[in-house]
């Protein structure tokens, strides 16, 4: 999903319609602070870049929130989106399984696989 570039006109009708709110925090954003557009639902976790789908937020208040709880978010969304595909490959496949590289012979003794 693309982001839409937002004119001025359209971020000051999104902060009139917070009541010039943080959705984070919920304090009031000053005139000549820093603030961004946030999405509640973030872009690559399967939010969309509509009206709907995005509120003002301190600047400090959005990158706390993107780091702490859209990162981990997003990772395991790619994660399970991976699975799904069958794309995902372990790092750390289990001993003895195919995809290791010891195998175990019936005698109990471990030897490596020959590649």
């Amino acid at each position: 999903m693309t982001r839409k570039r937002l004119s001025t006109r359209d971020r000051a009708k999104l902060l009139a319609a917070a009541e010039g709110k943080c959705h984070l925090c919920g304090m009031k954003i000053e005139g000549g602070q820093a603030w961004e557009v946030s999405h509640p639902i973030p872009l690559a976790a399967g939010g969309d870049d509509e009206p709907s789908n995005r509120a003002p937020a301190h600047k400090k208040c959005h990158a706390r929130q993107t780091a702490e709880i859209d990162a981990p978010l997003i990772a395991k969304t790619r994660r399970q989106q991976q699975k799904h595909n069958g794309s995902f490959r372990s790092t750390r496949p289990m001993p003895g399984s195919r995809r290791s590289a010891w195998k175990q012979k019936l005698s109990g003794q471990w030897e490596r696989r020959a590649k």
